[in-house]
């Protein structure tokens, strides 16, 4: 916790392009050109719910692990 804002800090020893992390956010930012602003929208309302990223972007599109499988788009 850093000044009541929960810190989460994850790291793959591989260079950074093929780091999960940096993949999840190619993957999602495909999926939002795709899918377009009204779905952009649903994502923001669900992290100001406090839901993290990639379960957010689990629940929209129907992902049983959405760890795992935003890595296959």
């Amino acid at each position: 916790m850093l000044e009541g804002f929960p810190i989460e800090i994850f790291g793959q020893n591989k260079p950074t392009t093929q780091q999960n992390a940096y993949l999840h956010m190619v993957a999602e930012y495909k999926i939002l050109q795709e899918k377009g602003e009204k779905f952009k929208q649903k994502i923001i309302e669900l992290k100001k719910q406090g839901i993290k990223t990639e379960p957010a972007f689990g629940m929209l599109l129907g992902l049983e692990n959405p760890y795992e499988d935003l890595l296959k788009f």
